[in-house]
């Protein structure tokens, strides 16, 4: 029989007793802090899967600046993370000379002075809240895709889109191109604005070689006395008595600067611009029946319906060139308006002749 006054191993009595409260919450946390490690690492190796790839020296500046506002993170754990993830992508490991789109737009996704400008406030939000630093840091980094192409390197830009261009369309149509080289007889002319968001190829789906295309503010057309704009006259003699086309289509289009520039301009101000003033001026008829019909309703409005009126004006000018009137007259000519609102993405279509504008179709 054991003696009374033996005492337990202390293997024993460590082993049947509860961890204190104090050792559990210190294991939670290690267990949370492995967690929040692991979580951040997720987002570190997002991000170099999307990473710079650098290959000249203008990439290499904005990369450069770009660590430099990563590192001043001194504060956030993270901030050692991404430095070793940029770090590693500033070299390309890849030399081969394709480098895809996605990556050399994302190389010049924002100036410098941003990153720089953005590092008091990103440190005092990883400080609080370093769970979201990746996302932060990401978002900042990497603009929407429109704004990464717009600030793709220019010659780079223009590679890449001919290449596209070439695989996808030029290498598809052997016998259009083979075609178009002995010449081009296009049935349509286009005339529409300059602005960027209204590519009449686009919008329409001409084919290479399908429409003669002239282009520019506010889709004017200058009567025949008006010489000092020969730029547009000259197209549409090419375009009516060479090429023959068939169809002439004034396009124009909603939120125009061309021609809210004629709706908000000043009587006896001074000229504010060397050009556009008297080139819109061409639209002032448009301009008068607009105010007579739309005099209190507010500058938005009464832009969209010059918008549709400018359309008229060119397309009665075109009828006071003899060749056009002549061709109309024929029947080996017709007279098209349109009018594209990418605002609700829908296209307004009416024929035109001597006698006035058919009924308009919107489609």
């Amino acid at each position: 029989m054991d003696s009374p006054d033996k005492q337990p191993h202390p293997r024993a009595r460590h082993t049947s007793t509860r961890v204190p409260h104090a050792v559990q919450r210190e294991e939670e946390q290690r267990r949370a802090k492995k967690r929040s490690k692991e979580q951040l690492r997720t987002e570190s190796l997002m991000l170099r899967r999307e990473a710079f790839v650098l290959r000249e020296t203008s990439y290499g500046q904005i990369a450069a600046a770009s660590l430099s506002w990563i590192q001043s993170l001194g504060r956030c754990s993270v901030a050692n993370i991404f430095t070793r993830e940029f770090s590693t992508a500033l070299v390309p490991r890849d030399p081969s000379p394709e480098i895809s789109m996605s990556s050399l737009q994302r190389a010049r996704a924002l100036p410098s002075s941003e990153f720089l400008q953005q590092k008091d406030r990103a440190s005092n939000y990883c400080v609080e809240k370093p769970q979201n630093a990746a996302a932060i840091l990401r978002k900042k980094i990497f603009c929407s895709q429109q704004v990464q192409q717009t600030r793709l390197a220019p010659a780079e830009r223009i590679k890449q889109g001919f290449q596209r261009f070439k695989q996808e369309t030029y290498n598809q149509k052997p016998e259009l191109f083979s075609q178009l080289a002995t010449g081009q007889h296009p049935k349509f002319m286009v005339i529409a604005c300059s602005d960027s968001r209204v590519c009449p190829t686009t919008i329409l789906r001409f084919q290479p070689g399908e429409a003669f295309v002239v282009r520019n503010i506010a889709n004017m057309v200058p009567p025949p006395e008006q010489a000092g704009y020969p730029g547009t006259s000259a197209a549409l003699e090419y375009a009516v008595t060479a090429l023959k086309v068939e169809n002439i289509l004034v396009i124009g289009h909603s939120r125009c600067g061309g021609i809210k520039a004629l709706m908000t301009q000043k009587e006896n101000t001074n000229k504010w611009s060397s050009f556009i003033e008297d080139w819109v001026e061409i639209g002032r008829p448009a301009r008068a029946v607009t105010l007579a019909a739309a005099a209190q309703q507010q500058v938005e409005h009464q832009c969209t319906k010059c918008e549709k009126e400018s359309v008229n004006v060119s397309l009665a000018n075109l009828l006071a060139f003899p060749f056009i009137k002549e061709a109309v007259s024929s029947g080996t000519l017709a007279l098209h308006g349109g009018y594209y609102n990418f605002v609700e993405g829908s296209f307004e279509y009416w024929w035109y002749g001597i006698d006035g504008k058919s009924q308009v179709s919107k489609f």
